[in-house]
């Protein structure tokens, strides 16, 4: 894909902009298995498992 030209990885971080969210005001709250178990049935509902 680079057509014989040298390329890397972009190292991918959310470090700087995790602090300034968290400076900010804004919180998250750990992930409950009850959401988890409600996005895997609704994505189950959309045939994302089916083959």
């Amino acid at each position: 894909m680079t057509k014989g030209q040298k390329s890397a990885d972009v190292v991918r971080q959310n470090t700087y902009t995790m602090q300034v969210l968290y400076r900010l005001g804004y919180r998250w709250s750990p992930t409950s298995w009850d959401y988890l178990d409600r996005f895997f049935t609704a994505i189950s509902g959309l045939g994302f498992f089916d083959k």
